[in-house]
């Protein structure tokens, strides 16, 4: 006969299916894109020297925020080129108010 010392894994297990479920449904939601700043990269431009230029609209340091773009834009190894279209963890609307104080 089982008791319930046997099943004592059980609810612990079951709790954190749960919590992963929801943290990993959290991370596959794509992000608003109209919400957050587009730029178009010009020529000598980094991830580096952007997150730098863009560091008083964000509260990421220099390695969140590149890896913030390289996620939402599909960019690998840092690699950016003239005209290309890139989303930036800034939020506009942080940004107009920070512009207007």
């Amino acid at each position: 006969m089982m008791t319930k010392l046997d099943y004592s894994y059980l609810i612990p297990f079951l709790i954190m299916s749960v919590i992963s479920f929801f943290v990993i449904v959290g991370q596959l939601q794509p992000i608003n894109t109209d919400e957050y700043l587009k730029v178009a990269v010009q020529e000598g431009d980094t991830l580096w020297g952007l997150s730098a230029r863009y560091k008083d609209f964000h509260e990421l340091s220099s390695s969140s925020f590149i890896s913030w773009v390289e996620k939402e834009n599909n960019i690998f190894d840092n690699h950016i080129f003239p005209g290309q279209e890139i989303i930036l963890p800034v939020e506009i609307a942080t940004m107009q108010v920070v512009m207007n104080e």
